[in-house]
């Protein structure tokens, strides 16, 4: 459930719409005021008709990080009220009012506008000393890398963030350990996680992990999945998991494999089950073979072949075309 409207005074009018369905249809109005202990809104609901009626009451329930104060945002226009306006004319929220027992304390900066909402502040503790901190979506761009703005709260007031971390796109805090987490996409066939944490006064990139081409081995044949790592227990995670001397088998997936045809970006990233930060890698290597089109260079891959690596070298004819080369592939890269 949404609901949306405008304050005049102490009377508040909102409107009521279903937001679990792709039209949002509307559903009720309500009619409120502030109740006389100030927490709770009192008043009236009317079905979208106006046939059926109720005594409705909000009451404001603040999480435990919330400061106590009042935020006022300061846009262009106000949002459109009708459902079916088609997100054309978004407001553009241009400053951050923050009040104390209604007196103005600090204005704030800033340049938001969201796609069919408004976006709203939220109070986070980024920098792990205890008090709240504001941040707030800049803009939804085509991707997950979305700006942030941030400031930090010195116990008197809030202060920009370092460039450090107003670089950080879509920051996840983790405050168990005390990390900051952001998932990004480079392109439609590159993506990762970096790990920040504080160092001073600003943030420092401690683990950093990019997508990659898992090469498996299935029944004699050949594929490639596409992995992207995760974030878990304080470090970037990988599928691929050691021990005993023995690794977790990656099940194929016809959503992210395919069959081998191509040796860009084959490696296997192997992590330690008992030490997370223990991570290595097993890469392509080119060796010169005779084939049935003469002498190659052909891959030697690091299969993940169940609960263990196979280096195989692609030299049969269905790979040559595709994957051999005629030159060193080594002179090349010098």
């Amino acid at each position: 459930m949404s609901l949306k409207g405008t304050i005049d005074g102490d009377d508040i009018e909102l409107e009521e719409h279903d937001v679990s369905r792709a039209e949002m249809p509307l559903t009720g109005f309500w009619q409120l005021r502030q109740g006389q202990n100030g927490l709770v809104l009192d008043g009236n609901w009317n079905s979208a008709d106006r046939l059926q009626h109720a005594e409705v009451a909000l009451k404001e329930v603040k999480p435990e990080n919330d400061p106590g104060l009042e935020i006022h945002l300061v846009a262009d226009s106000l949002p459109e009220r009708e459902a079916s306006s088609g997100c054309l004319d978004i407001p553009l929220v241009s400053a951050i009012k923050l009040y104390k027992d209604g007196h103005l304390l600090q204005t704030l900066a800033t340049e938001s506008q969201g796609t069919c909402e408004i976006y709203l502040p939220d109070w986070q503790d980024v920098n792990f000393d205890g008090r709240p901190d504001l941040m707030l979506v800049q803009y939804l761009p085509a991707g997950p890398n979305i700006p942030y703005q941030t400031w930090l709260n010195d116990g008197q007031r809030f202060i920009d963030a370092p460039p450090g971390f107003q670089e950080i796109t879509a920051p996840d805090i983790d405050e168990k350990y005390q990390n900051i987490v952001s998932f990004w996409r480079g392109s439609c066939c590159s993506h990762g996680v970096n790990v920040y944490r504080w160092k001073g006064d600003d943030v420092m990139l401690v683990e950093q992990g990019s997508s990659y081409m898992q090469p498996l081995w299935v029944k004699g044949k050949a594929y490639h999945c596409y992995i992207v790592p995760g974030y878990r227990n304080g470090h970037v995670s990988w599928p691929v998991q050691e021990r005993n001397g023995k690794l977790t088998p990656l099940p194929w997936d016809e959503e992210i494999c395919s069959e081998l045809d191509s040796s860009e970006h084959l490696l296997t990233m192997i992590q330690s089950a008992t030490d997370p930060g223990d991570v290595r890698m097993e890469t392509l290597r080119w060796k010169k073979v005779v084939t049935s089109g003469g002498a190659r260079w052909c891959p030697e891959v690091p299969f993940l072949d169940g609960d263990k690596i196979t280096r195989r070298v692609l030299k049969q004819s269905e790979y040559v075309e595709a994957l051999c080369q005629k030159q060193d592939p080594y002179k090349e890269e010098s």
